[in-house]
């Protein structure tokens, strides 16, 4: 076999291993809910800030987490992003430390101080679903 075809082999060999790993990975589930929608209950929210105030608030004050900060900050991700951030990252002094449901709790409580709406249910530590709920902007209802 010549030294060109022996490329060519081994590219299309390539070609077809890239395509089968690709064929292995699920599609991305789409997001179907919105906070828009009440993903949280008043209870949870409490529990948030009870664990914002011990587990927080001697670095953060809730400023850092509303308004055009948490617009620019949390628009457009799911809220297993926001919840695996905060996992991953916090405290400082012991990153990976908070369990999910606090967590969880924590960013009911900051969906809480922008104004979104509570629900009937609570927002489950569970990644998968998580990961189906966006954070949508709200509704700008000033009026011109």
């Amino acid at each position: 076999m010549s030294t060109k075809r022996k490329i060519v082999a081994l590219a299309l060999v390539m070609l077809g291993g890239a395509r089968a790993g690709q064929a292995q990975v699920p599609p991305a589930r789409e997001t179907v809910r919105s906070v828009l929608e009440g993903v949280y209950t008043e209870a949870q929210a409490e529990r948030g800030k009870a664990a914002f105030g011990r587990e927080c608030s001697a670095c953060h004050a809730t400023g850092e987490f509303t308004g055009a900060a948490f617009r620019l900050g949390w628009t457009g991700q799911s809220v297993r992003d926001r919840v695996e951030n905060l996992r991953a990252t916090m405290p400082l002094d012991a990153p990976g430390r908070l369990a999910a449901k606090e967590c969880v709790d924590i960013l009911a409580y900051v969906l809480k101080l922008n104004g979104y709406p509570s629900g009937e249910k609570e927002l489950a530590s569970d990644s998968e679903r998580l990961s189906e709920i966006r954070i949508d902007p709200k509704p700008d209802t000033r009026k011109p």
